[in-house]
């Protein structure tokens, strides 16, 4: 057995999660929806209830494509920063009475 456990699961990987099963998942992120509190009127009693509509999930939708992009490509500027020995320090100025940012 020649193939290492790391070369294994790449190809397995890239097998499984080929170019139509990215298609597929990111056209279903798409159709993410959420059910949305309305108020409704019935148009033979009159009667007044809350229903739920369904709306799209605007806000998981984009969560869920930037996590994809940040999974396939890295974040932005991380490769640069580690690459060029980038290092930034943010230093907390201690305000009077604060004794947590002066120890």
């Amino acid at each position: 057995m020649s193939d290492q456990p790391r070369e294994i699961a790449a190809r397995l990987t890239a097998e499984i999660f080929n170019e139509e099963w990215l298609r597929e998942y990111l056209e279903s992120v798409k159709l993410l929806s959420r059910g949305y509190p309305t108020d409704h009127t019935c148009k033979e009693c009159g009667k007044r209830q809350k229903v739920y509509a369904m709306v799209p999930d605007f806000k998981n939708i984009n969560e869920s494509i930037i996590d994809f992009w940040n999974q396939a490509f890295g974040r932005p500027g991380t490769a640069e920063a580690e690459a060029g020995g980038v290092t930034i320090i943010i230093e907390r100025t201690p305000l009077n009475g604060d004794s947590a940012a002066a120890s």
